[in-house]
């Protein structure tokens, strides 16, 4: 018998100018349903994977259209979230500041009897050379209060489908869920150079080994 999964609503958070909007956009005209519902300024879209469980996942995936640009996101944006995204830009070190910032928000309206829902977070537009945050900044600074780290080029598909799959092995409990059909994606818009490509598995090993090192003030 083919096991049923629920329908998750996922939020894209981040800074604006981050990529999150194009992330999106990846993703074809007519193999998703988008709405967009103008009172909070969100642009929702139906995103669905096939599993190797015989049935599909689909996550509700709400972006901000850029409303965090010039105004605090209404905090209905927030509630009843399943799992979240928060995205910087690797050529940008204050974007990568400010996820401590969005996962704290994230976490005080999302948090229900001391369970936190899956977080994500995603090191953008890797296929730019004046990569900023590099692999021993992220290792340094990056919050252990996640589910995962993942670099990605949204304007090279790189890694686009690892933060959903991430998501739904959470939030289904099954760690060998795969996706068993590639989303339908728009044509890569750039080559990414694989020497520009780091481990992210790597990467949250180092941040999970560091948990109980006082990590450094970073006011530079």
């Amino acid at each position: 018998m083919a096991q049923q999964f629920n329908q998750y609503k996922l939020i894209l958070i981040g800074d604006g100018g981050t990529g999150k909007t194009t992330y999106l956009q990846r993703i074809k005209e007519g193999s998703f349903r988008r709405e967009y519902i103008a009172t909070i300024g969100v642009d929702v879209r139906d995103v669905t994977f096939k599993t190797n469980y015989n049935t599909d996942i689909s996550f509700q995936v709400w972006d901000t259209a850029g409303q965090e640009m010039y105004a605090q996101l209404n905090d209905v944006y927030y509630i009843g979230a399943s799992a979240a995204i928060i995205m910087f830009d690797v050529t940008s070190r204050i974007t990568f500041r400010n996820v401590e910032t969005w996962l704290r928000k994230l976490r005080l309206l999302t948090t229900q009897n001391n369970v936190n829902i899956p977080v994500i977070v995603c090191g953008n537009k890797i296929d730019l050379k004046d990569r900023k945050v590099n692999q021993k900044y992220i290792r340094e600074h990056l919050s252990r209060d996640i589910t995962c780290y993942v670099d990605i080029s949204a304007k090279s598909n790189h890694h686009f489908e690892v933060p959903f799959l991430v998501a739904a092995r959470k939030l289904t409990g099954i760690e060998d869920l795969q996706f068993v059909e590639n989303i339908n994606l728009q044509p890569p818009e750039v080559v990414l150079d694989p020497n520009v490509i780091y481990e992210s598995p790597d990467v949250m090993d180092a941040v999970h080994k560091a948990q109980d090192m006082q990590l450094p003030d970073d006011n530079s």
